[in-house]
């Protein structure tokens, strides 16, 4: 599975210029560019980036919440995170 995070982890500066930002956009350092992400991680990465608490996460995708806790440990480790913000 292949696909681009780029605009979801590095604030646009373009954004945060304007009064109103639209969408925040994000950038992944160059460090992180080869990360391999399941489709379960990505998934929670996705509702994440979109502010979902792990309950919401986990009605989603009808899992426990801890299993969801699982996954963003998992993602945290993998993007050298202290925390899920």
């Amino acid at each position: 599975m292949l696909f681009d995070l780029s605009r979801f982890l590095i604030k646009n500066e373009n954004t945060i210029k304007q009064k109103k930002p639209l969408q925040n956009t994000y950038t992944l350092n160059p460090s992180n560019k080869n990360i391999s992400l399941s489709p379960r991680q990505a998934e929670c990465l996705f509702y994440l980036l979109r502010g979902k608490t792990n309950k919401e996460i986990a009605q989603l995708l009808n899992l426990s919440p801890r299993t969801i806790e699982d996954y963003i440990d998992q993602l945290k480790f993998k993007f050298n995170c202290q925390s899920k913000n």
